[in-house]
């Protein structure tokens, strides 16, 4: 433009007076912002090309809406919960002693949260997922009507599946996905901090557990920790954008898209934050060609009628199969 006005000066050529009107855009990259089709601007995008992110208008509120930062703080999971007393169920000597097996205090709820982060690399983890029935199940057991034995051996089998190919696709991309989350919501005026998370055991309710992908620390909430979910869907990873049939994520009238609330990935994503005490969760999306961020509250009506249907299981169903099986396997041996 300046030289545009030094051109002019000289003569007011067509050229001159185009460079004086030129509009100057600006871009994002991984060194700043950055002039629009400068070297820097496509050899260091802060996303892939053609990467398109799509993020639900309540984060962008609470980033505009944001009056003072906040210091990261340490979630309390545990604080207020009450401990669950094996003998006030009426249960056979069997089943009763699987539950005071699984029950603990707030101090030792905690202590399992911190000793298994590393989740599925983690024995602690393993061991204390075994007689529990665990988030990525809710979905499943809300709305499944009938149980063979076939099917409760698959629930509670402990079987290494990291080699299937779409859980493998998932464990891959997993950390590009959180680090393209962390970017976008930076990006967006949340200076969030993600960090790893293990086994959530309410000690209400200690035959439920959750383990979210990550928990995240965002100074723009007025209850600034929630969890993290992550889907990396192999059947998607090329798709060019979210309009597929079929998929968990619906567009709404408004366009926003949103976790189909019918969804097993819904009742996931509510135990975690049920489980966890936090107030509301991310459901991330990651794909070859763009990221889904939805900001999720908390319903605790939902999670009262989700949590009444996975108490029946567990007691009417589950842990009957767990004695079952507790002896099968001491009869055989």
């Amino acid at each position: 433009r300046d030289l545009g006005n030094s051109l002019c000066a000289l003569g007011a050529t067509p050229f001159a007076k185009h460079l004086r009107c030129v509009q100057v855009l600006g871009t994002d990259s991984t060194f700043g912002r950055v002039l629009v089709g400068s070297p820097l601007s496509y050899q260091h995008p802060v996303s892939p090309h053609e990467f398109v992110t799509y993020v639900s208008p309540n984060i962008d509120l609470h980033a505009r809406d944001a009056s003072a930062s906040k210091s990261p703080t340490v979630p309390q999971h545990f604080h207020s919960s009450s401990i669950f007393d094996p003998s006030t169920r009426g249960l056979a000597d069997a089943q009763l002693r699987i539950l005071q097996e699984l029950s603990l205090t707030p101090e030792l709820a905690s202590r399992l949260e911190k000793n298994s982060r590393q989740q599925s690399k983690s024995a602690v983890w393993k061991a204390a997922r075994r007689n529990r029935l665990t988030a990525s199940a809710f979905g499943n057991v809300k709305t499944r009507q009938t149980w063979t034995t076939d099917g409760l051996r698959n629930l509670t089998s402990d079987r290494d599946l990291s080699k299937v190919r779409g859980i493998k696709h998932g464990i891959t991309h997993e950390p590009d996905a959180v680090k393209e989350y962390g970017k976008v919501l930076r990006r967006l005026g949340h200076d969030i901090q993600v960090s790893c998370c293990g086994l959530f055991v309410d000690p209400a309710s200690p035959w439920l557990g959750a383990s979210p992908d990550r928990v995240v620390f965002d100074p723009t909430e007025v209850v600034p920790h929630g969890v993290v979910e992550v889907k990396c869907p192999y059947t998607m990873w090329h798709a060019p954008s979210p309009d597929v049939k079929g998929f968990y994520m619906v567009k709404d009238s408004c366009g926003v898209y949103r976790l189909n609330r019918e969804h097993n990935y819904y009742f996931q994503l509510l135990g975690q934050m049920a489980l966890s005490g936090l107030s509301w969760g991310d459901f991330v999306v990651y794909t070859k060609h763009f990221l889904i961020v939805e900001r999720i509250p908390f319903c605790r009506s939902d999670w009262v009628i989700c949590k009444k249907v996975l108490d029946k299981f567990y007691f009417e169903t589950l842990l009957p199969y767990l004695v079952m099986s507790k002896t099968s396997t001491s009869v055989s041996t």
